[in-house]
């Protein structure tokens, strides 16, 4: 019988750290605990934007600014053309460890709409006060509307997503009859619970009651799904070694 050498742990390890750089992110020294090394990469990798074809869908009532209008324009073709879409993200994506807080409530991204590069960061589209808020998936991304930044808690956000594409945000509404908020937080309300990293359930005007569509922010500020993955990762390295220790006979 042959020796089996393995280290599935070690091998997905060094690709997550091969793929945080491939990303264009400097590290002097990743953390030294494999479940913050294991979150890190995937909550960079929810924030980034993947390279790759998409479809653009308008909301019904969606209007654009003039002054944005190019830019906006632009940021429709390098969609469909399949080019990087992270040049009209915030800066701050630049930063190993930085959060989103509408993303990991909401599950949306937010675009500058410049149409020239940024002259401080060429690496960047110019920085607009009007920001196109979306939803991304991996063959479409939904347009929501024309926001600024003072809007990250506005609720009839969730009215425009439920009344045009119910279905991105089905899995997170409470289910049940005659659901309703006892007390319901205004916008100003939900940006300090948030800012204060607390998952608050919003209502729409439809009545529907969602709790965190984005999978949630925990209680230092960071992704709850980003946590969620990097345990099912841990989960499925430790299954795969249980697989090969009780079948190393048959490989």
């Amino acid at each position: 019988m042959k020796n089996i050498t393995y280290d599935f742990e070690g091998d997905w390890i060094q690709h997550v750290k091969s793929q945080i750089k491939s990303w264009g992110f400097q590290v002097n020294q990743f953390p030294s605990d494999v479940r913050d090394i294991l979150y890190l990469y995937h909550s960079i990798k929810r924030r980034l934007v993947s390279i790759q074809k998409r479809e653009v869908i308008k909301s019904a009532n969606f209007l654009c600014p003039e002054k944005v209008k190019l830019g906006y324009l632009q940021f429709c073709e390098d969609c469909t053309q399949g080019r990087d879409l992270n040049k009209y993200l915030s800066k701050s994506i630049q930063d190993l460890y930085t959060n989103d807080a509408m993303l990991n409530d909401w599950g949306i991204h937010h675009f500058h709409l410049g149409e020239k590069e940024d002259s401080k960061n060429t690496h960047f589209i110019a920085r607009t006060k009007e920001l196109l808020f979306a939803i991304i998936t991996n063959s479409k991304i939904y347009c929501i509307g024309i926001f600024k930044h003072e809007d990250w808690t506005d609720q009839s956000i969730l009215d425009i997503i439920e009344n045009n594409w119910p279905f991105l945000i089905e899995a997170h509404k409470i289910k049940g009859e005659n659901i309703t908020l006892a007390w319901k937080p205004n916008d100003n309300d939900l940006r300090k619970l948030r800012k204060n990293n607390i998952n608050t359930p919003a209502q729409t005007s439809n009545g529907n009651v969602y709790i965190t569509p984005g999978g949630g922010i925990n209680a230092s500020g960071g992704s709850t799904q980003a946590f969620m993955r990097s345990d099912y990762d841990i989960r499925t390295i430790k299954e795969a070694k249980k697989y090969l220790i009780k079948n190393c006979l048959n490989i």
